[in-house]
């Protein structure tokens, strides 16, 4: 493999799974022909993306809130009463394979359980980042910084030659590794 395929794979930030949950919201949004003025932006947003975990666009940030409400909903199924206190974080594959088979017993309506995460998802975005959706953005959320394990040390220059916090692509379904726990933070 060439060296610059090798970077482009690393590069890589499609996330199958972001992808998959942003067409499930839009479908549930779609089935129950609902139409609310305070989603069409979201739902607009998110029919026409390209699962890419950008820095600098709104739909991969919808797609990156709406995760903790579906899990939080699949948990409070599983344990009513205790969803919001489930910490262990379920795997996408898990989200996924549920939401493809839709088993009986877990959801009266998984549309209607799809729906309440979309306008929970707006409504949480509206408070952290403002009122227009379209102008979120997915870097606001996910910023790295990195301490120079060396150079960080020395008084007085050390810190000249650490990555302040920066916005950056990709998530933790992307090749392209990007999580908010890589290394120590800068400070």
């Amino acid at each position: 493999m060439a060296r610059a395929d090798l970077l482009g794979v690393q590069m890589d930030i499609y996330s199958a799974f972001s992808k998959f949950l942003a067409g499930q919201l839009v479908a549930a949004y779609d089935a129950r022909h609902a139409r609310n003025p305070g989603l069409e932006d979201a739902v607009a947003l998110l029919r026409q993306w390209n699962g890419r975990m950008e820095a600098d666009k709104a739909a991969p940030m919808l797609a990156a809130l709406a995760f903790p409400h579906v899990r939080t909903s699949i948990a409070e199924a599983a344990a009513p009463g205790k969803g919001r206190s489930y910490e262990t974080k379920m795997s996408s594959a898990m989200v996924e394979k549920l939401l493809r088979e839709r088993p009986d017993g877990w959801f009266r309506d998984y549309n209607e359980m799809l729906l309440r995460v979309l306008v929970d998802t707006v409504e949480e975005g509206k408070n952290l980042y403002g009122q227009d959706v379209k102008h979120w953005r997915y870097g606001a959320s996910l910023r790295v910084g990195i301490v120079n394990p060396v150079f960080h040390r020395v008084p007085a220059i050390g810190r000249y030659f650490d990555l302040a916090p920066v916005a950056v692509s990709g998530s933790g379904t992307t090749v392209k590794q990007s999580t908010q726990v890589l290394g120590r933070r800068c400070g």
